[in-house]
């Protein structure tokens, strides 16, 4: 499993969520799972920010837009165990509703990280029939 720090942002609204390690997490905050299963990803992209930092966009199927925003609005204040394949890969606290299935993991100071967990969930979606 990769060790690194993951911001989740809405991209289209306004939504700050707190970034955590995935070791260690100290408080007792209620959790709750999304599953990242390739059949929900219409598009999923390794982008480079002007600072250097790596992040994945990832774009959920319009029919996962509704149950997305309602499981952001729901668990405002916990923690969202993004998990792909039985592995959690990010543990952001959720700030507000995120609307749009639209958002991005990152950052990742290294493209190396970024390109790994971006061929993973490419990989994913391949094996998908029909996508």
């Amino acid at each position: 499993m990769i060790s690194l720090k993951i911001f989740l942002i809405c991209i289209g609204c306004i939504a700050a969520i707190m970034c955590l390690e995935l070791q260690g997490i100290q408080e007792e905050i209620d959790s709750v799972i999304f599953d990242l299963k390739p059949e929900k990803i219409e598009d999923v992209k390794s982008v480079e920010d002007e600072y250097g930092n790596f992040w994945i966009h990832i774009t959920l199927k319009e029919e996962y837009h509704g149950d997305f925003a309602d499981l952001t609005e729901d668990n405002i204040g916990n923690v969202l165990n993004i998990t792909y394949q039985n592995e959690v890969y990010a543990q952001p606290v959720i700030r507000s509703r995120i609307t749009g299935g639209r958002f991005m993991l990152g950052p990742f100071e290294a493209n190396e990280e970024a390109q790994q967990v971006f061929e993973m969930i490419q990989e994913g979606k391949k094996k998908v029939p029909g996508l």
